[in-house]
C-alpha cells in the first residue's frame, strides 16, 4: 500500500490500516483513527517479513502495534522514518515480535514512546529520536531479551526514559544517549550500557615495527 501522502482517519476504535499477511508494505501515509481502545494506526497481525515506511501516524491510542497473543507477533520486518506522536497510549509496540528493525522513526508526546513486551527478543532500534512522552522512553518488559537500541536518544520522559522490568535480560544501549536518574530496571531483568569512542594516538619516536605491534588501553579512572 502506498498512500502517497493521502489521509486515512477515523473515531471508531478500529485500524487505519490492518495486515496479517507477509511482505506488507505500508508506506506514505497519514493515520489518524481517534484515541479510544482499539483505535491503531498500523496493525500487523503476524504479517512478517514486512516494511513500513515513512508514514505519520498521529493522535490515536497507539501509532503501530502488534496483537497482545504471544502465538501472534511480527517477525523479520522493517519499521522505518515513522512519526508517531501525540497517541494516547504510545508510539511503537512489539508483543511477541522478533528479529525486527525499527530504524529513524520519531516518537513524541505519547504516553510510551517505544514499548516491547511479551518475549520480543532481538530486536534492534536504531537512531531513533525518543522525547517528551509522559510515561516512559522506551518500556521493555516480560522476557524480552537481547534487544540492542543504538544511536537513540531518549529525553523529557515523564516518568522514566528506560523501564526495564519482568525478566527482561541482556539488553544493549549502545551510544543510547538519556538521563540516568531517569533508568529503571527491575529485579531479574539486565541491561548494558556501551559507547563507542575513538581513539588517535602519534609516537614520533617509534619505528615501524613498533607500530605495527602496538596496543592501546582504555580504562576508566
Amino acid at each position: 500500500l502506498d498512500c502517497r501522502g493521502y489521509y486515512i482517519s477515523g473515531d471508531d476504535g478500529v485500524a487505519g490500516v490492518y495486515s496479517n499477511q507477509i511482505n506488507t508494505t505500508i508506506k506514505n501515509c497519514n493515520i489518524s483513527m481517534g484515541d479510544s481502545s482499539g483505535g491503531y494506526g498500523i496493525y500487523l497481525y503476524g504479517a512478517n517479513n514486512s516494511y513500513i515506511l515513512n508514514n505519520t501516524l498521529n493522535g490515536q491510542n497507539w501509532g503501530f502495534f502488534t496483537p497482545v497473543y504471544p502465538e501472534i507477533g511480527t517477525h523479520n520486518s522493517i519499521i522505518e522514518n515513522n512519526t508517531a506522536n501525540l497517541n494516547s497510549e504510545g508510539g511503537f509496540y512489539l508483543f511477541a515480535s522478533s528479529n525486527n528493525t525499527l530504524r529513524g522513526n520519531t516518537a513524541n508526546s505519547n504516553a510510551v514512546g517505544f514499548a516491547l513486551f511479551g518475549s520480543s527478543v532481538d530486536n534492534i532500534l536504531d537512531n531513533n529520536v525518543i522525547a517528551s512522552n509522559s510515561q516512559y522512553g522506551i518500556s521493555i518488559r516480560t522476557n524480552s531479551n537481547n534487544n540492542n537500541i543504538t544511536d537513540t536518544n531518549i529525553s523529557n520522559s515523564g516518568d522514566f526514559d528506560i523501564h526495564l522490568i519482568s525478566s527482561s535480560t541482556n539488553n544493549i544501549f549502545l551510544n543510547a544517549t538519556y538521563v540516568l536518574s531517569k533508568e529503571t530496571v527491575g529485579a531479574g531483568s539486565s541491561l548494558t550500557r556501551k559507547w563507542y569512542y575513538r581513539a588517535h594516538t602519534v609516537d614520533t619516536s617509534a619505528s615501524a615495527t613498533d607500530v605495527a605491534n602496538a596496543s592501546v588501553n582504555i580504562y576508566n579512572g
